[in-house]
């Protein structure tokens, strides 16, 4: 098949060294590519078109993407005697056939940039060529929408093509040995981390957490965490307890008492900590006295602090309970990674995208382990086919090789911003008040095995804001988020107001929270609030009287919170004298509001833009609320 005529630039040996003087492993040693067999004797007839040394050649940067060949059905590949035909079928999209349907799309094959498709930019020196196979429309099948094509490719991952005729083949993927994981390129990801993200990565300045304990992985006992001690985390999936092993194992959690036999996740993990040249590691189950109840509140109180103040977290995305193990350590297998060589080249599947590994994970529909990932600075992930690591300023795959000075700013404090992200696009609570319903957003679609802890396992990330510069105060886990209009803050009766108006879809209620909470339900589809001001703001005009005209309909609003003790308690207009109802301490069931009615209307349409013009609304139903006599609020419902 003729390919489009490309500028070939000459070969270039690419730094692939991750910021030290030599990557081994982005190379495909000689004596593994020659104990290979070649099945290039086996292909159809139609594979038997494929050209591959000329599809190599096409390394060019500029190069998004070029189809080359329509491909069968997902099954006629996978019942085909070709080994090319049985690579593709099972690096086909999930979901290839939509409503039941395969006539509604096609399959087709298209060569890609790794520049582009890795780095989204031209930050490595040379080019590598990549093999995609896509969702394509039947009508045009080689006009592709990123609607289509982007979920099919990382859902699937590429295939890398490597020639192996040098001695030394260059290529973006590394070969993952199912049994081990690659201990060198962990500690090469430390090591830059620790050298180059001081700022982002390294400790922050916070209060030490209080009688933490840790397990000392060399003498196997629960310890005093010492002063100043340097320790791993864990955060993996609880499971249900064995009655005669797990939980005789957590009543032994005694001081200075040598472990027995843990599950196989904590087992590897102290292997881990110690081949990193650690020593401690954290352990809720263990670390945390689950039969003492003081001792329980004390550290789900302090959970913001125990998974920033660890050097690491390991997280155990594979399986669905502690006795699965972390893939790659101690006999836990991997996946297999699909090689097959043909002639002088090699096509090596790549593997999905983290973000997709991850979040097919039964660690990722877990309530708890949301913020144990999120509050963490470092994150070294076990999936069932590789590991991933994900610091606050960059993020890596086993399975990729890149190299890491070239895809840094200059001063190395973080991945440029062209970068695609990594398993967690935001992992920086805080730093923006109003992001706090993104976090919520995020942490309600999980699950809980016992509801009672709807707000505890959100407790961490909701200290973080209320220990941020702007302060974020919350009720029952409703933000108080502090909004200011001109020059002037806003009150915190507006504030609170807005913020309760979320929405759901669908759900049930929980008992033990307030209605008006969304740790009060469960399940269905929550949406933050969506009010936002129409109109332009003018400067406030007043009356015979003195009335200000253009006082908000909203401030004008009088609140009060009835306390656990049944006390009426006013909520203060000054953010500064807000106090700080802790989702834990303290879980008020009723709020009265005192305000005047305002006549609304619900339309049919996409309101106006709001000041500045900036942001677009979708068309849908809304209530259009006077706020005064020149702006108008809008709620989507």
């Amino acid at each position: 098949m003729s390919l489009l005529k490309h500028n070939l630039r000459k070969r270039k040996l690419i730094d692939y060294s991750d910021g030290e003087n030599s990557e081994s492993n982005s190379f495909i040693p000689p004596q593994f590519i020659s104990s290979i067999p070649d099945q290039s004797n086996q292909l159809c007839m139609k594979c038997q078109t494929l050209n591959f040394e000329e599809v190599s050649q096409l390394r060019n940067s500029s190069l998004i993407k070029l189809p080359i060949q329509a491909l069968d059905s997902v099954s006629s590949l996978l019942q085909s005697a070709c080994p090319l035909c049985q690579l593709f079928g099972r690096s086909q999209p999930a979901q290839s056939e939509e409503n039941g349907s395969a006539q509604d799309y096609k399959l087709s094959l298209e060569v890609c940039s790794s520049n582009k498709a890795l780095t989204n930019s031209t930050i490595v020196q040379d080019d590598s060529v990549l093999l995609g196979m896509v969702k394509t429309p039947v009508r045009n099948r080689y006009i592709l929408t990123p609607d289509s094509r982007q979920p099919s490719l990382d859902t699937t991952g590429y295939i890398a093509l490597t020639p192996t005729i040098d001695q030394q083949p260059i290529s973006p993927a590394r070969v993952i040995n199912p049994e081990n994981v690659n201990d060198t390129v962990i500690r090469r990801w430390w090591k830059y981390c620790c050298g180059n993200h001081t700022t982002r990565c390294g400790k922050t300045a916070v209060s030490a957490t209080k009688s933490l304990r840790v397990i000392d992985c060399v003498s196997r006992e629960i310890v005093d965490a010492p002063p100043g001690c340097s320790y791993v985390a864990l955060s993996y999936v609880w499971g249900d307890p064995k009655p005669d092993t797990d939980v005789k194992n957590m009543r032994s959690q005694k001081l200075g008492k040598a472990l027995p036999t843990l599950p196989k996740t904590i087992e590897d993990s102290m292997v881990v900590v110690q081949k990193l040249g650690f020593r401690y590691l954290w352990v809720d189950r263990y670390c945390i006295n689950q039969f003492d109840k003081d001792n329980k509140h004390q550290q789900i109180q302090q959970m913001d602090l125990i998974y920033s103040g660890a050097e690491l977290t390991i997280i155990a995305a594979a399986g669905n309970s502690p006795e699965h193990g972390l893939p790659g350590i101690r006999g836990t297998r991997r996946s297999s990674q699909d090689i097959l060589r043909l002639g002088t080249h090699l096509l090596i599947r790549m593997l999905p995208h983290p973000q997709q590994s991850v979040q097919n994970s039964t660690w990722a529909t877990r309530a708890w382990t949301y913020q144990e990932a999120i509050l963490s600075r470092r994150r070294l992930i076990f999936t069932s086919e590789q590991v991933l690591w994900e610091c606050n300023s960059m993020h890596c795959a086993e399975s990729i090789s890149l190299p890491l000075d070239s895809m840094h700013t200059k001063c190395r404090n973080r991945f440029k911003i062209s970068v695609p992200t990594g398993p967690f696009p935001a992992k920086h609570p805080g730093t923006n008040p109003v992001e706090v319903w993104d976090y919520i957003q995020e942490y309600y679609r999980r699950q809980l095995s016992h509801p009672d802890d709807a707000l505890n396992a959100m407790q961490g990330i909701l200290r973080v804001f209320e220990n941020a510069t702007r302060t974020v105060r919350n009720l029952s886990g409703i933000p108080v988020i502090p909004r200011f209009q001109e020059k002037s803050e806003s009150n915190t009766s507006t504030s609170f107001l807005t913020d309760l108006m979320w929405s759901l879809r669908g759900g049930k209620r929980r008992s033990g929270f307030p209605s008006w909470s969304w740790a009060g339900w469960e399940g269905g589809t929550l949406t933050p609030p969506s009010f936002w001001e129409g109109g332009t703001l003018t400067p406030p005009s007043f009356g015979e009287s003195g009335e200000n005209l253009n006082q908000s309909s909203l401030d004008i609003a009088k609140m009060w919170v009835e306390t656990a003790e049944g006390h009426m308690q006013t909520l203060p207009a000054e953010f500064a004298s807000l106090p700080c109802w802790s989702a834990v301490e303290a879980n008020p069931a009723y709020i009265n509001i005192e305000a005047w009615t305002i006549p609304c209307l619900v339309m049919y349409s996409r309101p106006p833009r709001g000041r500045g013009g900036t942001r677009s609304y979708p068309r849908s139903f809304y209530v259009q609320i006077p706020i005064d006599q020149t702006r108008t609020g809008y709620q989507e419902i």
